[in-house]
């Protein structure tokens, strides 16, 4: 116990120490609390004043070393173990916090915030159980915690519990309408389920309150894109072109329809374009390349693929169109290299060996190309250009063809 005399000192002191504490005068701060501690040297206030200022300092092990001191005091404190918890959080100490925010609910003291610790705790171990309980716990205690709710939303997605997550989101949009980001979640939702119609309400709804949003728009475009809806989303495509014309993705994207509806010509344009503006992108060569090759234009299709090959020399997609060009040309020998290379690279890359043994049924290697039917046949017996070419070279091995 101390006297009257001596409590009045330790006050005024922790009083000036707050006060420049709030100011962040933490040395000033620091030097208060240090005459409080000579008088009392047990003060927990002082103690947990000391140990937030090691907290702002950045000088995380002196902070801890202080609130085990109070600990040491009363093992029991949970203001105290709640605060080692979340210091242990802030360290990645994740199964030492868990170890403190468990002996706080011990202890029947429970709040939102140690709630909502321990289900981001849970979530990042992996424990997506535990994780969701300590979320529905936390909504217990306030059932309209932005928060919580956001967190839940993250857990049932990633345990791909899609109807929870949209009842959250949808729950959460209700007490706050003007939040974009819970829109164009929603929306993305929508989207990976393949709910497009409501990914367009969505997005709709938000384009009304964003007018000036440019990414609910093209969220939009793609879902009416994904919902056959190509006339649409091509209309605001060209819009979003328009107000972001070096935005290579929105190219992109509107090539994509194009190339959906079969208008060859706009999206080579668009391709382009988006090519221009990322030189280096291999995905977007490699469409040009596709669409050159399905406009039968080989040559510039061959040089392309060449292109993408020299940028990413393991880009199977690049090799194979590469290799039916060079089959269709009557090269046969640097299709096979290329086939041979894939094959390499992914031995269960069917539609590559089906051409692979066209090639040598070209070449007039009969056994190589009966060889590679038959390994086409035991994994697909249903490959009807396989077993029509290996009945064929069967005829003319038994002389039926001369």
């Amino acid at each position: 116990m101390v006297d009257q005399e001596i409590a009045k000192k330790i006050e005024s002191h922790l009083n000036l120490a707050w006060v420049y504490f709030k100011q962040d005068l933490l040395e000033d701060s620091s030097s208060e609390l240090n005459e409080v501690l000579k008088l009392d040297k047990g003060n927990k206030k002082s103690l947990k004043l000391l140990s937030d200022i090691f907290m702002k300092k950045g000088d995380v092990d002196k902070a801890e070393s202080i609130l085990s001191q109070i600990l040491d005091l009363d093992e029991k404190d949970n203001e105290i173990l709640e605060e080692m918890g979340k210091l242990q959080f802030k360290k990645g100490n994740l199964k030492g916090s868990i170890g403190y925010f468990a002996k706080c609910l011990k202890n029947g003291y429970s709040n939102l915030d140690i709630y909502i610790h321990i289900a981001n705790i849970f979530k990042t171990l992996g424990n997506y159980p535990k994780a969701l309980a300590a979320v529905k716990n936390a909504l217990k205690l306030d059932p309209e915690n932005g928060g919580a709710m956001i967190l839940g939303g993250e857990i049932y997605l990633l345990t791909d519990n899609y109807e929870e997550a949209i009842g959250l989101y949808e729950k959460m949009l209700k007490g706050d309408e003007e939040n974009l980001d819970l829109y164009k979640t929603l929306g993305s939702i929508y989207m990976f389920q393949k709910k497009y119609e409501e990914a367009i309400e969505i997005f709709k709804k938000a384009n009304e309150l964003f007018p000036d949003d440019l990414g609910v728009l093209n969220n939009a475009a793609l879902s009416y894109y994904k919902e056959e809806k190509h006339r649409t989303a091509i209309k605001i495509f060209k819009f979003l072109v328009e107000k972001s014309p070096d935005d290579h993705e929105i190219h992109s994207n509107l090539g994509n329809v194009y190339m959906k509806l079969g208008q060859l010509h706009d999206a080579l344009t668009c391709f382009l374009e988006a090519s221009h503006l990322r030189p280096k992108d291999v995905r977007l060569l490699t469409s040009i390349g596709v669409i050159y090759e399905n406009m039968d234009r080989s040559k510039e299709a061959i040089e392309t693929f060449k292109k993408v090959l020299k940028m990413d020399d393991n880009n199977l997609i690049a090799k194979y169109y590469l290799a039916n060009l060079y089959l269709y040309e009557d090269i046969a020998d640097t299709a096979i290299e290329l086939y041979d290379q894939i094959l390499e690279a992914d031995p269960e890359f069917s539609e590559a060996k089906t051409n692979l043994a066209l090639c040598y049924l070209k070449q007039k290697d009969y056994d190589t190309a009966l060889k590679l039917y038959d390994e086409i046949l035991a994994k697909d017996k249903d490959n009807q250009v396989a077993v029509e070419n290996r009945n064929f070279i069967l005829s003319i091995q038994k002389g039926e063809f001369e």
